[in-house]
Parts: structure tokens; sequence; C-alpha cells
């Protein structure tokens, strides 16, 4: 109930506060890439959301994480600062998907993606969703297929549509 409680807090705190998080998995770890706004208008807002995220993976790490095909998996934080800027962000999005290998992206239901980088999206196959239920969806559909590809995430949450 406490994690759930959590991630209750932390989706709402990121649809005000920050533009995209994404992830990708190395060995037993689920590693979750954010763009925030560390400089810039939005500073203070993004410190107290990083705060709020880096706890709530902390619970999450130290209950042993989430299971998803016999195997548990922990969380690892890696933030991008957007500076407070539209295409920033998207250059941070498209530099998550090309040089860092993320499978899973969250992006801000306000932020304005370009073009290139709905292409570079879809031509990676990126899974994709919105803040207010991104963690939930996540957790459950990894825990529903079972699986960590980002291909059979997407499809699941294509067929949710």
């Amino acid at each position: 109930m406490k994690k759930i409680f959590l991630f209750l807090i932390i989706v709402i705190k990121f649809i005000f506060f920050s533009n995209i998080v994404a992830a990708k998995v190395v060995g037993d770890k689920i590693i979750i890439g954010t763009v925030i706004s560390l400089t810039g208008k939005k500073t203070t807002d993004s410190l107290f959301f990083k705060n709020q995220l880096n706890e709530s993976v902390k619970n999450i790490n130290n209950d042993g994480g989430i299971k998803v095909g016999g195997k548990y998996y922990i969380f690892e934080i890696i933030y991008y600062d957007d500076e407070s800027n539209i295409k920033r962000a998207n250059q941070l999005i498209e530099r998550l998907i090309l040089n860092e290998g993320v499978q899973f992206l969250i992006v801000s239901q306000d932020l304005d993606l370009f073009n290139e980088t709905k292409d570079i999206i879809k031509k990676n196959d990126i899974s994709i969703t919105t803040p207010t239920e991104a963690s939930l969806v996540y957790k459950n559909a990894l825990e529903t297929v079972d699986s960590v590809d980002s291909k059979k995430i997407r499809e699941y949450l294509n067929s949710r549509r």
C-alpha cells in the first residue's frame, strides 16, 4: 500500500514538474532516465520532484524491487537537465533513445514533441505513456506481460487503448 501511495504522489508531481522519464534494462536494473528542469524557470518544482522520485525508488528497491519473468529488478535513476527548454527536452529524448538505449518513455502531456523525435520513438519501437498513469501502467504492464521486452510492453499498452 505504501508503494502505491508513493507512486501516486510521484505521478501527481511528475505531471506538473517534469517533461520526460525513460527506462532501459541492464542486468538486474531498470534504469530510468529523466529529463527535468534542474535549471531555468521550473527548477524549484523539479528539485521537489527529483527528491520525491529518489525516495520512491529507494523504497521500491528496499522492498526488493519489481518481479518480472521470475526475476527481481531494482530501479536506478539518471537525470538530464532540459534547462526549462522544449527544444533541449526533445534533444535529450533523442539522446536517451539513441545513445543511452532507453526502452520506455513517460512524456509530459504538455511537452510538444518534434516530428523528428516522434519518428525516432516510432522507429525504435519505444513504449510511451503519460505521467498521469505512467508508474501504475508500466508496473502493471511489466507484471502482466511478465517481460521487460519493450516491443511486448508497447503492444500491450497499444492493445489497451
